[in-house]
């Protein structure tokens, strides 16, 4: 059964015409199921925890990157599928890596039911699936399970997990069980 997560965004007048494009073509493709609309006070871990406990195993965010953190933030451990729908023009840097279209052909893409375990990164109890960059000034120490990494240098770190190719970094790898970590020390 597949669960669609619509963000606050698309629930405007602006996607109105593109939403009900978007749930005709899951009904023709024998996808549609439930939906919920997030807002101000409609939180997506509610919402998604409640149809895991009815057999849910398709949750689908229907927005952006962010509607997709949010997404994966409430699946929490749980092992079943999570997609997206990308829509909006802005933030949607995990759909373009993982090649899928923006909008209405999402839905071939999703139909399709190609799946593939990708790595998520946990910060602070915050899933993530692309990657995490700040700056640092000295002391600082990452603890990452049985290891330790720290600098007397200020810089700055990235992991990184899901990323477009670099030049100047080698490949990083989403299903290999391990995030990349890049230090840049000043």
């Amino acid at each position: 059964m597949y669960y669609y997560v619509y963000d606050e965004f698309v629930q405007g007048p602006k996607f109105e015409k593109e939403l009900a494009q978007i749930e005709t073509r899951l009904t023709d493709l024998g996808i549609s199921g439930k939906a919920a609309r997030l807002a101000l006070f409609r939180d997506a871990t509610e919402f998604i925890r409640d149809e895991l406990k009815h057999g849910v195993k398709t949750v689908v965010a229907v927005g952006n990157d962010v509607t997709l953190r949010k997404c994966i933030d409430a699946v929490g451990d749980a092992d079943i599928a999570v997609g997206i729908i990308p829509m909006g023009k802005e933030l949607n840097t995990i759909a373009k890596l993982l090649g899928v279209p923006t909008g209405l052909p999402a839905c071939d893409v999703l139909s399709a039911r190609i799946l593939e375990k990708v790595d998520l990164g946990v910060i602070n109890g915050l899933r993530f699936m692309h990657s995490v960059k700040a700056d640092f000034v000295r002391p600082f120490k990452i603890d990452c399970g049985d290891y330790h990494i720290g600098t007397v240098y200020n810089g700055s770190f990235e992991l990184r997990n899901l990323v477009f190719p670099d030049k100047e970094l080698p490949p990083s790898d989403p299903t290999d069980g391990m995030l990349e970590l890049v230090l840049e020390l000043h």
